[in-house]
């Protein structure tokens, strides 16, 4: 996730403040100062998407993708701030989380989440201990 100079956070709050502005690279046309135009029919999908098949791995499939590499995020909470706020953060300022400490804390395996665990210390680094697993049906 890149971060954000105050600089560029500045700037992406007064464009946003700023009146859109007409595309030159565009230009509007009056009414009936174009050709004659046509309607676009588009065909209707013959069959509804498959459902993912999800029987587990065969020793080969497990042997072949084993190395691939997947990337874990552990969420312990998370908050929704007004843009002007975001504007206004300086180092120092505390973000109140909408999560209480002891709650368990999300798993998300390269952006899905597949499980929810609690924090624990493990000798002078922190873990998580799985705690549940998502339910296959729902995802």
């Amino acid at each position: 996730m890149s971060e954000f100079t105050s600089e560029e956070i500045e700037g992406i709050t007064k464009a946003i403040a700023q009146e859109p502005s007409k595309s030159k690279d565009i230009p509007l046309r009056e009414p009936g100062s174009y050709g004659p135009i046509s309607k676009v029919l588009f065909s209707a999908f013959e069959e509804e998407p498959k459902e993912r098949d999800m029987t587990p791995l065969t020793e080969k499939e497990k042997s072949d993708w084993g190395h691939l590499k997947v990337d874990l995020e552990v969420v312990f909470g998370s908050t929704k701030i007004p843009l002007k706020e975001l504007a206004s953060l300086e180092e120092g300022c505390l973000l109140p989380l909408d999560q209480l400490g002891d709650e368990k804390v999300e798993i998300f395996a390269n952006g899905k989440r597949i499980a929810r665990g609690e924090i624990v210390a493990l000798e002078d680094h922190f873990g998580v201990q799985i705690t549940s697993f998502e339910d296959k049906a729902k995802s």
